[in-house]
């Protein structure tokens, strides 16, 4: 074998393809850029290697919190938020406890679902119709979305809702 014909055998011992973007070409020692990088490269391959396993453990902790954590979908959750946006509203305090399901998740992902109202004031329903009558003041559509496998809490009328649609994972 000639020495022209030897710097161009792959590992396999054949000829290698020299459009090949995997052929690794040694650098001209004129090319000090090129011939640095290289050897740059070659020298912190270990490093890169290590840093890529650290990265796929950091991205499995977090896919793992992910399936772990329970997301808050309940009604008093999202009404906090509401009550925060407004200013001018004056606002009663009432403690309700609504009945939540937790650890629920869903068989496939839903991308920005609407389901009901921010109720800010419910008005009075036991007062006969008349001048007196508190009317009631309702906000914007409740819009959220879900992810597949990620667990929540969330109220029964959701629960019941995302059921019968056949969205909840039994």
């Amino acid at each position: 074998m000639t020495d022209s014909l030897q710097g161009n055998l792959s590992v396999s011992g054949r000829a290698a393809n020299p459009n090949s973007p995997n052929r690794m070409r040694k650098k001209s020692p004129l090319d000090y850029t090129g011939k640095r990088m290289q050897d740059l490269a070659e020298a912190n391959s270990t490093e890169l290697a290590q840093r890529e396993k650290e990265i796929g453990l950091a991205n499995a902790a977090a896919a793992h919190r992910k399936a772990t954590n329970e997301v808050d979908m309940t009604r008093a959750s999202r009404v906090k938020v509401a009550a925060e946006e407004l200013d001018e509203v004056e606002l009663k305090t009432v403690e309700v406890r609504p009945k939540i399901i937790h650890g629920v998740r869903v068989n496939s992902p839903i991308q920005d679902m609407t389901f009901g109202r921010f109720v800010f004031q419910p008005g009075d329903p036991d007062h006969p119709l008349g001048a007196e009558a508190e009317e009631p003041y309702v906000g914007p559509l409740q819009t959220m979305s879900f992810e597949e496998g990620v667990p929540y809490a969330m109220d029964v009328d959701l629960y019941d809702y995302l059921d019968a649609k056949g969205y909840i994972w039994h």
